[in-house]
Formats: C-alpha cells, structure tokens, sequence
C-alpha cells in the first residue's frame, strides 16, 4: 500500500427541527489525518461517524455484514473469512 498525505474532512449538518424541543440548524465536523491508516482504522472512523448519526452497534454490524457478505462479492473469499474468524461458530 502507498503512503499518501491524507488529511479527511467531513461536514454533517443536521436541518433541526420544527418542535419546541428540537435543536437549531447544527454542524458537525470532522478533520483527521489518515496517513499510512490501516483499513480497520478507516471503518472505526466511519463507524463514530455513524454512532454520531444515531446508527446502533447493531445497525452498523448488519450493514458492513451485508456489505461484505452478497451476491457480488466472490464465494470462495466469503467462505475464507468464515472460517478465519470463526462465524459459523458462534
């Protein structure tokens, strides 16, 4: 894998709401350098981004499931990460 100078940044804003209770027009964003990241360090980003959206744990295990595991992704690899970390033994 090359070494890139990367620098992320992400902006989220959230429209509020109409109701008493509801909060103003808001912001969030996000600046991070990603430089020489592991992949598994981009997901944990990309998982507190969708923990910060109101996404649960569960919600975001069923779609990096769905991701990895479908119709378009080759069988035998499926199969490999099966049995590397065990799933069909839980």
């Amino acid at each position: 894998m090359e070494n890139h100078d990367t620098l992320i940044n992400i902006k989220i804003t959230d429209a509020g709401g109409d109701k008493l209770d509801d909060m103003n027009e808001t912001t969030y964003e996000i600046q991070t350098g990603m430089n020489g990241c592991s992949v598994h360090a981009w997901f944990r980003l990309f998982e507190n981004i969708l923990k910060s959206q109101g996404f649960t744990e569960e919600v975001i295990m069923r779609g990096a499931t769905q991701l990895a595991f479908n119709e378009w992704r080759h069988p035998e690899i499926m199969n490999k990460l099966i049995a590397e970390y065990e799933l069909n033994n839980l």
